[in-house]
């Protein structure tokens, strides 16, 4: 059984004989029939070039879609007047020229005849004096039963003294200084922690925090972020409470509701009368406003007219504001809302 490495080509030579087992020539591609087992499922049709090479060897190749799948490849070649050709094959993720001998970069190491490791496997200088300090390794180091299985089993702790950090002695000293208390202050003041669990004494300068929660309740979050990016939330369900106002109000939507306590100055309650009102009057049926009421007591005041039973008032521009129903055209003695 040959080895060949999966989804990988190979050609190979065969010999076909005949029953008298003498060789048999003169086949060609289209007297072949090719089958092909791919580890140990049915065999089906398979597509290959047949070549005769001389008395009774024929060349073939497999491709890599002949090689794709792991574990044993079946193939059979017969023909007429030759005794079927049957050849296996082992598909291997490697194979042993993927293990060279000698040395190849990255795939294996110089071994000499004896089966030892030779010398120039190591960088050079990578093992030497200079690499051990004095008495690093010695008797004492290597005593009986200084390393075991006790020595690194599950949860014991081994003792080290870390000399570098990536390779920076200075970050190893200044890793000791704060931890031991010494003085030097971590990631130069930046410390980022997913939590910190008990109280702290003081915080000196800003701290920057992405607040996700008040009092456990991540809506209420949401809703001071709504409040101050100004896309909406209404803080306190418009219930602001205040010791002091300095400065103007330059506008106030919606109503007041009540102001308790005194009110040092109102300048601006002037201003009520002395400014122009928009024109407006009220639906039919319903309460209007201050300024819808005073338009529709003016209309009825200085500009109607009655025609039947019917009371027309007109806005300013002469059209149409409302309409009310008298109880008679001769002698009315009531009137109601129309439209």
């Amino acid at each position: 059984m040959y080895p060949v490495k999966q989804s990988t080509a190979l050609d190979f030579i065969f010999f076909a004989f005949d029953a008298n087992g003498d060789g048999v020539t003169g086949k060609v591609d289209g007297n072949w029939t090719k089958r092909i087992s791919k580890y140990g499922a049915a065999f089906a049709a398979m597509t290959v070039t047949v070549t005769e090479r001389e008395n009774g060897f024929y060349h073939a190749q497999l491709s890599t879609s002949h090689t794709d799948t792991l574990g044993v490849l079946t193939i059979s070649f017969s023909a007429s007047g030759v005794k079927q050709v049957n050849l296996q094959f082992r598909v291997s993720t490697r194979i042993p020229d993927d293990h060279a001998f000698p040395n190849v970069s990255g795939r294996g190491m110089d071994v000499d005849a004896s089966g030892g490791v030779e010398v120039g496997s190591f960088q050079t200088g990578a093992i030497g004096a200079s690499a051990f300090s004095a008495g690093a390794i010695d008797a004492a180091a290597i005593a009986d039963n200084a390393i075991d299985t006790a020595t690194f089993a599950p949860g014991t702790a081994v003792p080290s003294n870390v000399t570098q950090i990536s390779g920076d002695a200075t970050a190893a000293d200044n890793l000791e200084s704060a931890c031991e208390g010494t003085g030097f202050n971590v990631g130069a003041g930046q410390i980022v922690s997913a939590s910190v669990t008990g109280a702290v004494g003081s915080v000196t300068a800003m701290v920057s925090a992405n607040i996700t929660q008040i009092s456990s309740d991540a809506t209420a979050a949401d809703n001071l972020e709504a409040a101050f990016d100004g896309t909406g939330f209404n803080v306190g369900a418009g219930q602001i409470v205040a010791a002091s106002v300095t400065g103007a109000v330059g506008s106030v939507t919606g109503s007041v509701g009540s102001v308790t306590g005194s009110v040092g100055s109102l300048a601006s309650v002037a201003n009520v009368f002395t400014t122009q009102m928009t024109e407006a009057y009220r639906a039919t049926g319903v309460a209007g406003s201050l300024a819808q009421m005073i338009f529709e007591i003016h209309a009825n005041i200085t500009d109607f007219v009655i025609a039947g039973t019917t009371k027309t008032v007109r806005k300013l521009d002469g059209t149409t504001a409302k309409t009310y129903t008298l109880d008679s055209s001769t002698a009315p003695t009531s009137i109601t809302e129309a439209s």
